[in-house]
């Protein structure tokens, strides 16, 4: 485990806005227990809005972190 890492992904993921955040969170808290249908409810959004919000968390971090030469 690498702390500064950690904490630039958490502060990358603070910048998020609000619904892409949401996604990511839905998706990585439910550990996956859960289908994308039933995040999409629980974020009171369609499937295919869910999916372009959680895309776009995914692309806004990516960001971020290759802001901070952390490439995947």
């Amino acid at each position: 485990p690498d702390p500064l890492l950690r904490e630039l992904i958490a502060r990358c993921r603070d910048q998020l806005p609000g619904k892409p955040a949401l996604a990511l969170e839905l998706r990585i808290g439910d550990g996956g227990a859960s289908s994308d249908v039933v995040l999409a409810a629980r974020a009171g959004q369609t499937l295919h809005t869910f999916l372009q919000n959680f895309t776009r968390a995914r692309k806004l971090l990516l960001e971020c972190l290759g802001k901070h030469q952390v490439t995947l």
